[in-house]
C-alpha cells in the first residue's frame, strides 16, 4: 500500500510539473506584425522564455468600460495558443486565422479563432480568463485614438494596466496590413521592444503600411539579450531575507541553514556577481551601480534588493 500512494503521488507532482506554465507580465510580448487583407494574420515575438505548456490568449474585442470585453458581436473571436515545448526569447510566430473557430500558428497549437475587420481592428493579449484577464500588450490599427468605450467591433480602450508606446502600440491613421521594418532586432530585449512601440498613435516610425497589400511576416532575424528575470519572479521565501534593503555598500544575507552558491543578476538579466553564501555572510555591493538586483540561489530561492 505504502509503495503504491508513493508511486501515486509522484505521478501527481510530475503531472503538476510537465503543465506548468509561465506566468507573463505586460510587455514580455510584442506584436511584430498585422495582416486583415488576403486572410487574417499577426506576427508576435518573446520578449523573455516560456515553459512548455504556456497558454497566451488573444482576441479583437475591444477592452471597454466597466473593465470587460465588447461581447455583443459574434464576429469577434478570442483564440489560445500554446506550445508542448519550451521556447527561447527572441522567438517570432505567425497566427493565420480563418474564423472564429479556426486558426493555425507556425510555432505551437492554436484553439478558436478571430475575425479582423478589414477597415482595421485590434488584438489583446493576456493570460488568465476572460473575465479576469491579465494584460500583457495591445495592438490597434483602426482609429486616431484608444476609445474610452468599446461600443462596436472596431473600438477599444487602452487595456488595464498598460501604457501606450512601452507595451501597447496604436497606428495612426488606420492601416489594414503593417509590419516591423526591423530596424533594431539586437541588444538587449528592452531596446529592442522600445523600437518596435516607438511613436506609438502615429504610422509608426519603425513600421511599413499598406492599405490593400498584405505583408509577409516574421521577416526579422532576432540576436538580442533576454532577461533572465523579471520582478515577478521572486520567491521571497520567509527564512531567507537581506538586510539592509535598499543598502548603498552591502548585504547581508539571513536564514540560509546550510552553505549555498547564488548568482546576481540586474534588471536586464545580465549576471553581475557569483559566490557561495552561508547565513550572516555580507556581500559587497558597493561597484554596482545603482538599480535593481536579483540575487538567486542554486535551489531556486530569489531575493531582490537595490543598490542606491
Amino acid at each position: 500500500m505504502k509503495k503504491l500512494l508513493l508511486i501515486c503521488i509522484t505521478f501527481l507532482f510530475v503531472d503538476q510539473f510537465s503543465n506548468a506554465q509561465t506566468s507573463l507580465t505586460k510587455g514580455d510580448i510584442v506584436i511584430t506584425g498585422f495582416n486583415t487583407d488576403g486572410g487574417d494574420q499577426f506576427s508576435f515575438l518573446l520578449m523573455r522564455d516560456i515553459d512548455a505548456n504556456t497558454e497566451i490568449r488573444f482576441t479583437d474585442r475591444g477592452w471597454a468600460a466597466g473593465n470587460v470585453f465588447y461581447t455583443a458581436s459574434s464576429t469577434e473571436g478570442r483564440l489560445i495558443w500554446t506550445h508542448t515545448s519550451p521556447l527561447t526569447c527572441g522567438t517570432e510566430i505567425v497566427v493565420s486565422v480563418t474564423s472564429t473557430t479556426a486558426s493555425t500558428a507556425t510555432i505551437g497549437t492554436t484553439t478558436d479563432g478571430l475575425d479582423f475587420a478589414t477597415s482595421g481592428d485590434e488584438v489583446l493579449v493576456y493570460q488568465g480568463t476572460d473575465t479576469n484577464p491579465t494584460f500583457i500588450t495591445a495592438f490597434k490599427s483602426e482609429s486616431t485614438t484608444w476609445e474610452n468605450d468599446a461600443t462596436n467591433i472596431n473600438d477599444s480602450r487602452l487595456p488595464t494596466g498598460l501604457t501606450d508606446g512601452v507595451d501597447a502600440f496604436l497606428l495612426n491613421p488606420e492601416q489594414d496590413n503593417a509590419r516591423y521594418l526591423c530596424t533594431v532586432t539586437s541588444g538587449i530585449a528592452s531596446g529592442v521592444r522600445s523600437s518596435i512601440y516607438l511613436n506609438s498613435g502615429t504610422t509608426g516610425q519603425n513600421w511599413e503600411t499598406h492599405n490593400t497589400t498584405p505583408f509577409s511576416l516574421a521577416n526579422c532575424t532576432w540576436s538580442f539579450a533576454c532577461p533572465v528575470l523579471s520582478i515577478d519572479d521572486t520567491n521571497n521565501e520567509i527564512n531567507i531575507k537581506i538586510h539592509p534593503n535598499p543598502t548603498s555598500s552591502f548585504i547581508i544575507i539571513y536564514g540560509i541553514k546550510n552553505k549555498e552558491r547564488y548568482r546576481i543578476y540586474n534588471y536586464l538579466g545580465i549576471e553581475i556577481l557569483r559566490g557561495t553564501a552561508t547565513s550572516n555572510q555580507n556581500i559587497d555591493v558597493r561597484n554596482f551601480s545603482n538599480g535593481l538586483y536579483f540575487l538567486k540561489f542554486e535551489k531556486g530561492n530569489t531575493l531582490k534588493f537595490i543598490k542606491d
